[in-house]
């Protein structure tokens, strides 16, 4: 499962992080099960998480649209917040906070950070 694979890493790098809201990069409510990636997250955390993803998965719709991304509920926010957070930080179709996290991660996977 993903979230499993994902989950350590994560928590290991906000460690003594301080932040209001957490996008994750994966599904929340709008997964399968009800419970994806944002929503375990939010649920260790204790904090508000919102799931971004590049495509929905198949047989659910709890997400809204936003540029190139799906948007959905993690932990602790609604639906419309979760919106219009990511409508504010979009840029060219995606939040610029994931474009430059998955650019850092990738650079550092190849030895360049």
């Amino acid at each position: 499962y993903f979230f499993l694979r994902e989950t350590r890493p994560i928590l290991m790098v906000l460690k003594g992080e301080e932040f209001d809201v957490l996008l994750v990069e994966g599904h929340g409510r709008a997964h399968p099960r009800g419970y994806g990636l944002a929503s375990h997250i939010g649920l260790l955390i204790n904090k508000p998480t919102i799931g971004v993803a590049k495509r929905p998965l198949r047989g659910t719709k709890d997400f809204v649209k936003v540029g190139k991304a799906y948007v959905s509920v993690g932990n602790l926010i609604d639906l419309d917040s979760a919106k219009k957070i990511v409508e504010i930080i979009n840029e060219n179709d995606y939040p610029k906070p994931l474009r430059i996290a998955d650019k850092l991660s990738k650079g550092a996977e190849n030895g360049r950070n």
